[in-house]
């Protein structure tokens, strides 16, 4: 299946959006940690709002939560992963997909 896809295509045809994958992977990395959209784009490699998209979504699905901003009302807003057995589920998937692309 995904073998002629490259992770971004697989990532666009599940989840409705090509970056999904690698900042699901990126953000598990931070596990335990707040974490910035920006400090995740910034080791991605892509925009600040292609992570926020994602972010976002995660947050709707309660797979995130969002933490205090740091330094007051206009400081980094970090997010922190919330390590259920449905976030674990969605690593192993995203791992998978993208050791098939």
């Amino acid at each position: 299946m995904a073998g002629a896809l490259g992770v971004r295509e697989v990532s666009s045809a599940l989840f409705n959006n090509d970056k999904m994958i690698e900042v699901v992977l990126e953000l598990d990395r931070w596990r335990g940690v707040g974490v910035t959209t920006r400090e995740l784009a910034r080791t991605i490699g892509i925009a600040d709002d292609l992570v926020k998209k994602v972010i976002l979504r995660l947050l709707d699905a309660g797979l995130v939560k969002q933490l205090n901003r740091v330094g007051g009302r206009r400081g980094p807003l970090p997010y922190e992963v919330q390590e259920t057995a449905a976030w674990r589920a969605l690593v192993d998937l995203a791992t998978a997909l993208k050791a098939a692309a």
